[in-house]
């Protein structure tokens, strides 16, 4: 296998884990193509992205934004399959429902909906809906956000150490450290996306996600010793939504 034929192995099987894309080729697939092709989740977030801003793009000329915003929310929610929230909802259960580390790994492996998760999910989809009504350059910002903050939850992988039991656990494939050139792809293509923000918001915007990222960190391995799955599903979508008040504080004057 060429570079060129391993790298597009790897997009596509990026694009295959984190979305509900139909992929027709027949791939490489195994533990260790599979967590290398983390290096290409940023571009994929913006491949989500810019589906998203079609959506709205289209729903936009047809409905107020109340409704368009509501529509592009959903479609990505089809085209990934809700796969960022389910991490999200599953962390809050388990951070939430028990003390003990082994518990909470349990209880994240579960998979009923309680009332941690619930009400993550709800408050966390409530606040991306305000956020996008309000948001001037709404294209700009989701496909900014959902390329920006996979990046910041893919890097949690790098040099953090993995939690749960990998022969038990749903994100085993992503349960090995990121290799240098992983993460120099996925840091170096996240860059290119804070150019599309003005100096000081792109500032703004990579300091908010490095120190979110310094502290949700040091949040996990606190509780149970690293990261999980589940943990970076919930870092990608509360990344997503300090991206977004970044954008609007500026939009304000706040900052």
């Amino acid at each position: 296998m060429n570079n060129l034929t391993r790298e597009l192995n790897l997009f596509l099987l990026a694009l295959g884990f984190l979305t509900r894309f139909p992929i027709t080729m027949e791939l490489n697939y195994n533990s260790q193509t599979l967590n290398a092709s983390s290096r290409y989740f940023t571009v994929v977030g913006a491949i989500i992205g810019l589906c998203m801003a079609l959506v709205y793009s289209a729903a936009s000329q047809l409905f107020p934004a109340t409704v368009a915003v509501l529509l592009m929310i959903i479609a990505n929610l089809l085209l990934t399959g809700c796969f960022h929230q389910d991490g999200l909802a599953d962390m809050a259960d388990g951070f939430g429902g028990a003390f003990e580390r082994a518990r909470k790994l349990e209880i994240m492996k579960d998979s009923r909906l309680g009332t941690y998760g619930s009400s993550a999910l709800i408050a966390t989809l409530a606040m991306h809906y305000v956020l996008l009504l309000e948001v001037e350059a709404v294209v700009v910002a989701v496909v900014a956000g959902q390329a920006l903050s996979r990046c910041m939850a893919a890097s949690i992988i790098y040099n953090t150490p993995y939690a749960a039991d990998p022969d038990a656990s749903k994100a085993k494939p992503l349960s090995q450290a990121m290799s240098d050139t992983d993460i120099l792809v996925l840091l170096s293509t996240a860059s290119l996306f804070l150019l599309l923000f003005d100096l000081e918001v792109a500032l703004s915007v990579l300091l908010a996600l490095m120190l979110g990222r310094f502290l949700f960190k040091k949040y996990i391995i606190r509780q149970i010793g690293g990261y999980t799955g589940d943990c970076l599903g919930a870092a990608q979508q509360l990344s997503e939504t300090v991206i977004y008040l970044v954008i609007l504080a500026w939009q304000v004057g706040s900052l």
